[in-house]
């Protein structure tokens, strides 16, 4: 307390304050200069494990320890080094980075990725952000999952497959799919494949849908006749035949490549092109 008090009398622009306690004596201030945020807690993580393991020889018991931080920010590092250390500890006076909302939705989204049968992961990352995924939609994809024994994530392709849900619904679950299967490919080091994949399959289903509209078109506007039609109408939805869509995939790598100066090959330090994804590129996608 005198040193916390010899510490406060320096600052002239407020008033004054003494600190006090009735306990006397206590062992002298260390000072210790850490050159980042990282060292920082894991000193005081290591110094207070070798105090713990201490007082434990000397028999005392229920030893607590506080550590005293600036900004709500800083207890990340602080609680990654007591998890490095197994020391169990409590935030006082505010949440754990851990239960932070965010942080929760974050850790749900990389459950999901890497195991997309993790139907609470789903339950709560579905519609966060809000994505036009509503509770009505969410009843149904968890009706379906009891009444058939598949998991959420079967039964929301069941729901799009068989289109058991109005179309926007339909839609808004395809995007959440799409995303969470971009995010699993760039986990496995098949993104890729999965472009040219996907390539294929919206230019197939894209050929299908703008015949079916254009011929509804055709048959509910009675004002044209066939002769202002014209008799050969062609439409270019663009590559419509695999090798089209699999050389649009090629040139967007060889692209990539280029602009990162690669060769494909993987360099000491780095991932190589195309490889699984890390974690933090996962996160910032």
């Amino acid at each position: 307390m005198e040193a916390a008090s010899a510490v406060v009398s320096n600052n002239l622009k407020r008033k004054g304050k003494t600190l006090w306690t009735a306990r006397q004596g206590g062992n002298k201030i260390g000072y210790y200069e850490a050159p980042d945020g990282e060292n920082e807690s894991l000193f005081a993580a290591d110094y207070i494990s070798r105090y713990l393991k201490k007082m434990k020889e000397e028999g005392a018991e229920d030893v607590r320890v506080a550590v005293l931080y600036r900004l709500n920010s800083q207890s990340r590092l602080i609680e990654e080094a007591m998890r490095r250390y197994q020391l169990p500890y409590q935030v006082v006076g505010g949440f754990s980075f851990y239960e932070r909302a965010e942080i929760k939705d974050m850790i749900s989204y990389l459950k999901l990725i890497n195991n997309p049968q993790d139907s609470i992961a789903l339950l709560r990352v579905i519609n966060t952000p809000t994505r036009g995924i509503g509770k009505s939609t969410i009843e149904t994809l968890e009706r379906l999952s009891l009444e058939t024994g598949m998991s959420l994530w079967s039964a929301l392709n069941e729901a799009i497959d068989r289109r058991l849900l109005p179309q926007r619904a339909c839609a808004a679950l395809k995007n959440f799919k799409d995303l969470i299967e971009d995010a699993r490919a760039m986990l496995l080091g098949t993104f890729a494949d999965r472009v040219v994949e996907t390539a294929q399959s919206n230019i197939q289903h894209g050929d299908t849908e703008a015949r079916r509209e254009v011929a509804e078109e055709t048959d509910a506007d009675v004002s044209f006749e066939p002769a202002q039609l014209g008799e050969n109408i062609s439409f270019d939805f663009g590559a419509n035949d695999e090798p089209e869509a699999e050389h649009i995939a090629e040139t967007a790598n060889e692209n990539e490549s280029e602009a990162s100066g690669t060769t494909g090959e993987a360099v000491e330090g780095f991932r190589a092109p195309g490889g699984p994804a890390s974690i933090p590129e996962i996160l910032k996608f």
